[in-house]
């Protein structure tokens, strides 16, 4: 009996000596590769200087608690916290998962079905396996570790306006740019909108903030509002307010512009915590990134976050995911990311997806060397090349002397001009939800050609395509006149007037501004039918922001011709027909088999059906002609081509 309790000790032994150590992110597991010797993590009392601790935390019960640095396969690092973050399937076994563990855990806090448990040991091993043990239990969705990752700013290198209007083109001539100086004709910034600023904190104080910087949240530090804290001379912590200078810069005499000026920014501190070896950007963990996100994302329309890295948490996801599900009413809190500057697949939490992950192009229109980016989800803005201007932190706080930089760069300054267009497009449009804000960002980008002739396919941000699309302005009316008709812009702002022009020679009379405002009445003047081409020319002021134009038809009387081509069918010769003209509600006959067309230039504007007997062959080219064939055996049954309009003006079933 000894000696089977020893062979089963020995096989326990070896399970967990070669057991991988990790966690399980989406299904897959991420191993997590111990280097050198554990750093002390947290502490509940003092610590010495040559060993401070990367995070201090006064709820800790348990004695100094400390963790190896680990690595996974996609490069990233982490050190673990004494925190577990759970996801339950059934909320009832809470209690159970408790009782299993005795007082090894205790409960953080619970936001529905998930949980975050403090875990009362000393060591990240100890940590890793509790997190194994509880996400194999069949009532758990996923458990975590919570983490200190690789999170950082998507690589500060330093802001010059050339994005807003360059000088360099391509080769059909147009301009290399965000096409954002038309975007701006056509909608002002609607100045209630808030874009969440998810980075290292932004001060209001800056000369080039028209008082738009709202109260926001610091993870860690209930008393910051989201300003820059905790500064060293490894850390300075600008990014957040380089970013939201690129975004909301007032459109003053001073500084520079933002892509939306003086729209509202919320800033969210997550690099809360003074930089050291360990941890460079001063990242809060995974789970303060998630609470902070889930802080944000009821108050803000925009969430816009040039940070990222290599280690994955379902946590973070879980929160970005109710972010576009649940903000904005329901209609979803736009999320944009940095897609990262390591020259290699979009970053986490850039490569969720939904989220807008922006690349880098430089000046000349190509993709920088460092940009990452994917096939599948190309959009891109400038990052440049240590060539971007934006703002600095004010006086001896900056990183230069003065209150701006010009050399800020990488997919970080790429990303908030994304949030910016997005915060224009809501401007034009409130009611887009955020999968439409999606869908027109894509299919609106410009193609980029590079230098090695490469295409990349709807990559370039347009922010005048962008907000045209949002806005959507189209003349509303009948297509065909019923004789007297009312047409006006939709989606016109208030701000916005229209001046109206015919082209064709109409037999109609015009009425300008009638019944209302920016109206216009078509009344048909006489027997005979027209073609006629509306234009809707839409002016902000003085300024002309966009011609529309609209086909209207004016129908008296069908008029058409048929033909029909010489054939075989079944052993008997069928001679062609020449064009002869249509006579309305008389049939007409054509030999079965044959290629038989109708030619009207009644049709356009109509919507073209048949009823009775199906064509074996039918083809309407969308303008003036219809091809067909008629099956053999189907002699005496007549097929009936309709023609009808959106008003029932001219309607006609031709026999």
């Amino acid at each position: 009996m000894k000696k089977f309790y020893l062979i089963c000790f020995l096989w326990m032994v070896s399970l967990s000596l070669y057991s991988q150590t990790g966690y399980r992110y989406k299904g897959t597991f991420v191993e997590l590769k111990a280097e050198g010797e554990p750093v002390l993590i947290e502490s509940n009392t003092s610590v010495s200087n040559n060993q401070q601790a990367i995070v201090k935390r006064s709820d800790v019960k348990t004695r100094p608690y400390k963790s190896y640095k680990y690595t996974n396969d996609d490069g990233g690092s982490a050190y673990v916290l004494s925190k577990i973050l759970v996801r339950m399937i059934d909320t009832t076994k809470v209690d159970e998962l408790l009782n299993l563990f005795n007082d090894t855990l205790s409960i953080a806090y619970r936001d529905g079905d998930r949980l975050a448990l403090n875990a009362h040991v000393q060591s990240s091993e100890e940590v890793l396996r509790l997190v194994e043990r509880i996400d194999n239990l069949p009532y758990v969705k996923w458990c975590e570790p919570d983490m200190i990752s690789d999170i950082k700013p998507s690589n500060a290198l330093y802001p010059q306006q050339y994005y807003l209007k360059n000088t360099n083109k391509f080769e059909d001539g147009s301009t290399i740019d965000i096409n954002v100086e038309k975007a701006w004709n056509l909608t002002q910034v609607d100045t209630s909108l808030v874009v969440a600023v998810i980075d290292q904190g932004v001060d209001p104080t800056h000369e080039d903030f028209n008082s738009n910087i709202l109260p926001g949240y610091t993870a860690g530090y209930p008393s910051h509002f989201g300003e820059p804290i905790n500064e060293n001379t490894l850390n300075l912590k600008v990014h957040g307010e380089e970013c939201a200078g690129i975004i909301a810069a007032a459109n003053n005499n001073i500084g520079i512009r933002g892509v939306a000026s003086d729209v509202k920014i919320l800033p969210v501190n997550i690099f809360s915590n003074a930089a050291n070896v360990y941890n460079s950007a001063g990242s809060v963990s995974t789970d303060d990134i998630a609470q902070a996100i889930r802080w944000a994302y009821p108050r803000a329309d925009i969430l816009s976050c040039s940070w990222g890295g290599k280690v994955k948490a379902e946590i973070i996801e879980d929160a970005i995911n109710d972010a576009r599900a649940f903000g904005r009413g329901g209609k979803g809190t736009v999320v944009v990311f940095a897609a990262g500057n390591e020259h290699s697949e979009i970053n986490f939490p850039a490569n969720i997806d939904g989220v807008i992950a922006v690349g880098a192009i430089d000046r000349t229109g190509n993709p920088c060397s460092y940009t990452n980016f994917s096939e599948s989800n190309n959009l891109f803005a400038f990052g440049g090349n240590d060539d971007i201007v934006t703002i600095d932190r004010m006086g001896a706080l900056g990183l230069t002397p003065g209150n701006y930089i010009s050399t800020f760069a990488g997919t970080s300054a790429a990303c908030p001009q994304v949030a910016g267009i997005v915060a224009l497009m809501l401007s034009a449009n409130p009611n887009l939800t955020e999968e439409q804000v999606r869908n027109i960002l894509h299919s609106t980008a410009r193609d980029l050609k590079i230098k090695t002739g490469y295409v990349f396919k709807k990559a370039l941000v347009d922010a005048y395509a962008a907000v045209d699309a949002s806005m959507n302005l189209h003349i509303v009316g009948p297509t065909v006149s019923p004789g007297t008709a009312e047409y006006y812009v939709q989606g016109l702002k208030n701000d916005m007037t229209v001046k109206w022009d015919i082209d064709g020679t109409p037999y109609c009379t015009i009425k300008k501004d009638y019944p209302t405002p920016n109206h216009i009445t078509i009344v048909k003047s006489s027997g005979i039918g027209y073609i006629l081409t509306l234009n809707a020319e839409i002016y902000r002021g003085d300024v002309l922001c966009k011609t529309i134009s609209k086909k209207i038809y004016a129908k008296d009387k069908f008029h058409g011709t048929y033909s029909q081509e010489s054939c075989t069918c079944h052993d008997v010769y069928h001679p062609r027909i020449e064009k002869t003209e249509i006579e309305p509600g008389i049939a007409f006959f054509v030999h079965q088999g044959c290629l038989a067309e109708v030619t009207s230039y009644d049709f356009p504007g109509m919507k073209i059906t048949h009823t009775g007997i199906e064509p074996s062959q039918w083809q309407y080219d969308g303008y003036a002609n219809i091809r067909f064939v008629l099956p053999y055996g189907s002699g005496g049954v007549p097929m009936h081509i309709v023609g009808t309009s959106d008003t029932g003006a001219g309607n006609f079933d031709l026999l």
